[in-house]
């Protein structure tokens, strides 16, 4: 499913650039491509926010959250409603600016690798990380954001940059990261197989 809405975003944006449809066409090729991805990163942390703050989109997003074992896995624990929501959110503000093919199809690919490498089960150094979670959302800071505690797990909404969970004040420091507990206590005891967890947003 992320693949063929990947080519439909490409596909979209590419008919955008030939019109000249959109504000940052009269940005440069490299500017419009900077602003592109800041455009799709903002976008991603919004409806990240949203997905725990409108109940009806956290009934969707708890399927990821529901894991109890945070890793490489977890980045494909998502129910196929909140991928569609999250490429209707994200891309929608995109398509109006013009964000070129190019921002989009980088975007996408950064994306997707960084998602796994965010859920990975690895230990970064403490003093790598507290320089690395300034530019980039490490496995430490997407760590705190799988607790089970509300005030961690509602934080560090990132998706490829911290940027906007410090200007925002979302950032929680990654040392926490030690210390999480992950799932939801809400399902804590339950044994959530493919079928329970694509049921879960009816429960």
């Amino acid at each position: 499913m992320n693949l063929l809405l990947s080519a439909g975003a490409i596909g979209i944006a590419a008919t955008m650039g030939q019109r000249q449809l959109g504000v940052l066409h009269v940005l440069s090729p490299g500017w419009n491509f900077i602003a592109g991805v800041l455009v799709l990163d903002f976008s991603a942390y919004a409806v990240h926010v949203l997905m725990h703050k409108v109940p009806w989109f956290w009934r969707f997003h708890r399927v990821h959250h529901s894991d109890l074992e945070v890793d490489v896995t977890t980045a494909f624990r998502q129910h196929p409603l909140e991928g569609l929501l999250r490429f209707v959110f994200t891309f929608a503000p995109a398509v109006l600016l013009g964000v070129s093919p190019l921002a989009t199809a980088v975007y996408r690919l950064l994306s997707g690798i960084n998602a796994m490498v965010e859920h990975a089960n690895i230990r970064v150094p403490a003093a790598a990380d507290r320089v690395l979670c300034w530019l980039v959302v490490t496995p430490h800071m997407h760590k705190v954001h799988h607790s089970r505690l509300p005030a961690e797990t509602d934080s560090n909404y990132g998706n490829l940059s911290p940027l906007f969970d410090r200007l925002f004040g979302t950032f929680t420091p990654t040392r926490r990261a030690a210390g999480v507990r992950y799932g939801l206590d809400a399902f804590a005891g339950a044994d959530l197989d493919v079928r329970a967890l694509l049921s879960l947003p009816l429960s």
